[in-house]
C-alpha cells in the first residue's frame, strides 16, 4: 500500500477546529504491521493505494463487521508486505465529519468494538509474528485504546457518564500520560460546558453554520 495525508473538514466544507499542520504529520512506513494492529492511523482507504494482488490475497473488506473493518483489513494487508507513505503534502484525501457518521453511533457503543477486536487478536497469522510475551502486552494495549477511543466518542456525544467509565476502564488496563491528560480534559470539557481541545470537539457543534463576518 501506498498512502498520503488527510484532513479532516466539517461538514459544510470549513477546516475542522485545531487540525495539526501537515508539517508535523507523521506516518509509520516499511513493516508496519505491529503499528496498525496499535492504533489504525489510516481513514476509510480514501488516501490508499492498493495492489490488487495483493487486495485479494489479503480477502477484502469482512462483510461480517459493522465497525473497523477498513482497520482489521489494513491488519491482514500489512501481513503481505510494507506500507509507504508518500509524503505530507499535498494532502491527497478530505474526511468529511459528520453527526450522522458511524463514528458517532457505531462507535460509541463499545459491543460494536469487539467484532473486529476479536478478528484480529484471534487472528493465529498475525499473532504469530510476535512472541507470546509480547503479543500478550499488544492486545492488551489494543484493547485499552479501542476502550478509550469508545469514551472519547460518547464524550463528544455528551454521554458523559458512560464515557468517563470507558475512559477510566482504558486507563486501568494500559495507563497512558496522553491518554490521562485527555481524560483530565474532558472532566474540564463537561464542567466548562465547551469542548478544550479538538478530539473532545461536540459532535453537536460540527454542524453548526459557520459565523457571519460583520462588517
Amino acid at each position: 500500500m501506498a498512502f498520503g495525508s488527510l484532513r479532516k473538514i466539517l461538514a459544510n466544507g470549513d477546516a475542522y477546529p485545531g487540525e495539526r499542520s501537515l508539517d508535523v504529520a507523521t506516518y509509520p512506513t516499511g513493516d508496519v504491521l505491529e503499528s496498525i494492529v496499535r492504533e489504525n492511523f489510516l481513514a476509510n482507504g480514501g488516501h490508499a493505494l492498493i495492489r490488487t494482488q495483493a487486495a485479494r490475497q489479503a480477502g477484502g473488506f469482512s462483510t461480517t463487521l459493522r465497525l473497523s473493518e477498513d482497520w482489521e483489513f489494513w491488519c491482514r494487508l500489512a501481513l503481505l508486505g510494507p506500507f509507504e507513505f508518500i509524503g505530507a503534502k499535498p494532502e491527497v484525501f478530505y474526511l468529511r465529519v459528520t453527526v450522522g457518521s458511524s463514528s458517532g453511533g457505531l462507535a460509541a457503543d463499545w459491543s460494536n468494538h469487539l467484532p473486529a477486536l476479536n478478528a484480529v487478536l484471534n487472528n493465529p497469522d498475525i499473532a504469530a509474528r510476535f512472541s507470546p510475551p509480547a503479543w500478550r502486552s499488544l492486545a492488551r494495549k489494543v484493547r485499552a485504546s479501542h476502550r478509550f477511543e469508545a469514551g472519547r466518542v460518547n464524550f463528544t456525544c455528551r454521554r458523559f457518564g458512560v464515557a468517563r467509565r470507558l475512559m477510566l476502564q482504558a486507563l486501568w488496563e494500559d495507563f497512558r500520560l496522553k491518554r490521562f491528560i485527555l481524560f483530565v480534559l474532558a472532566q474540564l470539557s463537561q464542567a466548562m460546558g465547551r469542548s478544550l481541545v479538538s478530539r473532545l470537539r461536540f459532535r453537536s457543534d460540527d454542524d453548526a453554520p459557520p459565523a457571519t463576518a460583520v462588517g
